[in-house]
């Protein structure tokens, strides 16, 4: 098959009247096809769940993305976001993130103005369904909206006012650009996470 020819057959028909949205779901995909890519800048919603992708260099260049799917692949901790200033909704659910302040500082530079990230079944987001405590899960939740003054959910839960001025009451006002906590002041358990395995309430 030609070059051409595999990028029309990557690309859904529904494109064409939706041309705002791309689904690239289950494709065993490591990247995304350069002839893909180079027609993506219009691009607002874009599903790369369940493929093989751990190099996130591809998504350079996608000024207009406000959402985007990246469960089910193979991002680990230190998975590095291009600037994507106007993302605001990100799925990073079945991953293979361990480390969360490692994961979590690049994010909140790269992408300073989410409002919805989803990163369940990671060992570095502790629940009750991988064996995180209920100290351990508070504590990742603190940790990670202390990062983003505008998230209004995190995982499958909103986030309140009373937690988010708990999170900056623990961890203190941070600018995404200037993020200054370091790995001795993330608890153990959140730096590393815990837990293997198990199940997600539901993917949001």
């Amino acid at each position: 098959m030609t070059s051409s020819g595999r990028a029309r057959s990557l690309l859904p028909v529904s494109l064409e009247t939706a041309p705002n949205y791309l689904s690239l779901a289950y494709r065993e995909l490591t990247e995304i096809p350069r002839e893909v890519s180079a027609g993506l800048a219009s691009v607002e919603i874009l599903d790369l769940s369940h493929n093989n992708i751990s190099d996130l260099r591809c998504l350079s260049g996608l000024d207009r993305l406000t959402t985007l799917n990246l469960d089910s692949n193979r991002l680990d901790s230190h998975a590095k976001f291009p600037s994507l200033l106007n993302l605001r909704v990100l799925w990073v659910n079945r991953n293979d993130v361990t480390n969360l302040s490692l994961f979590v500082e690049n994010l909140a530079v790269s992408c300073p103005r989410l409002s919805h990230l989803s990163m369940m079944n990671n060992a570095a987001a502790p629940s009750y369904f991988n064996g995180g405590s209920r100290q351990e899960y508070y504590d990742y939740r603190h940790y990670v909206i202390s990062h983003w003054p505008h998230l209004g959910y995190l995982d499958d839960t909103a986030v309140g006012q009373d937690e988010r001025a708990e999170s900056q009451k623990i961890y203190g006002r941070r600018r995404a650009k200037v993020s200054s906590i370091s790995y001795s002041g993330v608890p153990p358990h959140v730096r590393e996470g815990r837990g293997r395995g198990g199940r997600e309430r539901h993917c949001v």
